[in-house]
């Protein structure tokens, strides 16, 4: 009994006398997937049921990536001059192993930038990013299923704010008030 083990799926794994015996293949869902399929040579066969052996037979089971959860977002920053970063919420519902990587950076003009990265789930806004709003388009995609996600990551960087002074004291130029 073999199992397809790139399709999300684990069967019980064996040999079996070939006299008429049943053995009961059981195939089990691995996480992030779904959809569960056992097949008896090419024919479909209900997980755990009995099943007559009396040749080598293949038992195989498949089952299909669930879709992934990847949300889009939206973050305000000051414009600094250093830089920033933001921690994102990953993506989910796979099997846990995910990588992330830029698939498009763009002004409110719709003009391409390159003021923005990603390591893993942190986003990197560089120095003296120039206020305004940037689309960043982040690509999640599950490293076993190879299921993918794309989230849409607003930033609106805003101007930075001057503090004026409230106390006569602060107000002293040249030593003039």
């Amino acid at each position: 009994v073999v199992a397809d083990s790139a399709s999300g799926t684990n069967v019980t794994s064996g040999s079996y006398v070939l006299d008429g015996t049943p053995v009961y293949p059981k195939g089990q869902l691995r996480t992030g997937y779904e959809s569960l399929v056992v097949k008896k040579g090419s024919t479909t066969i209900t997980n755990e049921s009995s099943q007559i052996v009396s040749a080598d037979t293949t038992f195989t089971s498949s089952a299909t990536p669930k879709s992934l959860v990847f949300a889009d977002k939206t973050i305000e920053l000051t414009h600094s001059t250093s830089s920033q970063t933001v921690t994102i919420t990953g993506a989910s519902n796979g099997t846990g192993n995910y990588t992330y990587t830029e698939k498009s950076e763009k002004n409110a003009n719709g003009t391409a930038t390159d003021f923005i990265s990603i390591s893993g789930t942190t986003i990197t806004l560089a120095a003296n990013t120039t206020a305004g709003t940037y689309t960043y388009v982040v690509t999640a995609k599950d490293t076993y299923s190879e299921k993918t996600k794309d989230a849409t990551i607003t930033i609106k960087v805003n101007k930075a704010k001057i503090a004026i002074p409230t106390s006569p004291a602060a107000k002293i130029y040249n030593g003039q008030v």
